[in-house]
C-alpha cells in the first residue's frame, strides 16, 4: 500500500486493499518488462531529484538558522552596549 493511500482517511480499509490489488494487477499485467524498467529508472531519477532538493532545502534552512543566531548575538551585544551607555549617562547626570 502506498503511503498516500495508507494516509487516506476517506477510504475504508477494504477499499484501500481493493485499490492496491487493482493497481498491482494493472501494473503487472499491462506493463511490458521494458515499460517496468523505464518506470523504475524514472522513479529512481525522481527520488534522486527529491533528495537533491531536500538537501538544498536543509542547507538553506541551516544557513537561515545560522544567520538568525548571528543576528540574535549582534542584538544582544547591542542591547548590552545600550544598557552600558544608559548607565554611563545616568552616572554623568548625577
Amino acid at each position: 500500500m502506498t503511503p498516500s493511500l495508507a494516509r487516506n482517511t476517506l477510504l475504508s480499509e477494504e477499499r484501500k486493499e481493493k485499490v492496491c490489488r487493482q493497481t498491482h494487477a494493472l501494473l503487472s499485467r499491462k506493463w511490458t518488462r521494458e515499460e517496468q524498467e523505464k518506470f523504475v529508472v524514472a522513479k529512481a531519477f525522481q527520488i534522486r531529484q527529491l533528495k537533491k532538493n531536500l538537501a538544498a532545502e536543509e542547507k538553506a534552512l541551516e544557513e537561515e538558522i545560522a544567520e538568525r543566531k548571528r543576528i540574535d548575538a549582534e542584538n544582544e551585544q547591542l542591547e548590552r552596549e545600550i544598557a552600558r551607555l544608559k548607565a554611563q549617562i545616568a552616572a554623568q547626570q548625577r
